[in-house]
């Protein structure tokens, strides 16, 4: 069973639009796959099978939003480069200017936690514990080298 990265793409991407269709192409099967399973819930069918195929349709909801989240692996990261460097011209400008946007968002994050720490010790503590534990794995236990 395939859970993600099911379409491969040996060697680079020759514009952002090829990149940012590319990257849609997951959550839109996600997506359509929704769409398919609320068939039997708009027909009539027993109610365990209009129950199955609502949980399936929410579920794939679910995965194409979240793969649609501007993060390094997922796709809205891929389809975010793709639609900037259409719009730039150069993917190695298009990668500078989300690099910086990513830094700025960064220090108003950083800002909204010191701020949740004062307001809400318990709740900004565990932001801060989980920003903590994203840093780490990303950058001291950053992914080794395949044998």
């Amino acid at each position: 069973m395939v859970l993600g990265a099911a379409a491969h793409f040996d060697g680079s991407y020759r514009n952002g639009r090829e990149q940012a269709r590319m990257a849609l192409g997951g959550p839109e099967a996600s997506f359509a796959f929704a769409l398919s399973m609320m068939i039997p819930v708009l027909l009539p069918a027993p109610l365990w099978l209009k129950v199955g195929a609502l949980g399936l349709a929410l579920l794939n909801v679910g995965i194409g939003a979240l793969s649609l989240l501007p993060v390094h692996p997922l796709d809205g990261h891929k389809l975010i480069v793709g639609l900037v460097w259409w719009a730039v011209g150069s993917e190695a400008r298009a990668r500078r200017i989300i690099r910086r946007t990513g830094m700025a968002l960064l220090a108003v994050d950083a800002s909204a936690v010191a701020l949740l720490l004062a307001a809400k010790p318990l709740i900004g503590v565990t932001v801060a514990a989980l920003a903590a534990v994203a840093y780490a794995q990303k950058h001291l236990f950053g992914a080794r080298p395949r044998t």
